[in-house]
């Protein structure tokens, strides 16, 4: 599995780069495959992730993820067994989280089954959201 990394700072001193990006590092065992981090515009938050490839191998899995707008980043470790029947991670944060909109029909979101963890990083906000 991945390993996933998140540190915030609620006294708003920045986070050390050096310290988080060496203690991402120590998780290369857990993700050999690709590796990325985000730190927040303030500096007191900062999201760390390292990659093990295993169904989606090209680099969309790269993480951690901002949506389009910039709202939110996350990171995700696990596998979700049911992911077929799953429109997308993204989608939960879109819409309500009962609710996916498609061809014009409201349809209950499936539950994910497998083995997840994740954390989730509202910009605007000192937190992060576990999960």
């Amino acid at each position: 599995m991945c390993g996933i990394l998140g540190i915030i700072n609620f006294n708003g001193k920045p986070v050390d780069q050096a310290r988080l990006i060496q203690a991402r590092d120590c998780m290369a065992h857990r993700g050999p495959d690709d590796s990325g981090v985000f730190i927040s515009e303030n500096k007191s938050a900062a999201l760390a992730h390292r990659r093990l490839s295993m169904i989606d191998l090209s680099p969309l899995g790269h993480q951690p993820m901002t949506t389009d707008d910039g709202r939110y980043t996350f990171i995700h470790n696990g596998e979700i067994y049911n992911h077929n029947q799953i429109t997308s991670l993204a989608s939960c944060i879109q819409y309500p989280a009962s609710v996916i909109q498609q061809s014009g029909r409201l349809h209950p979101v499936q539950r994910p089954l497998g083995m997840v963890s994740s954390i989730l990083h509202p910009v605007s906000r000192i937190q992060c959201i576990v999960f």
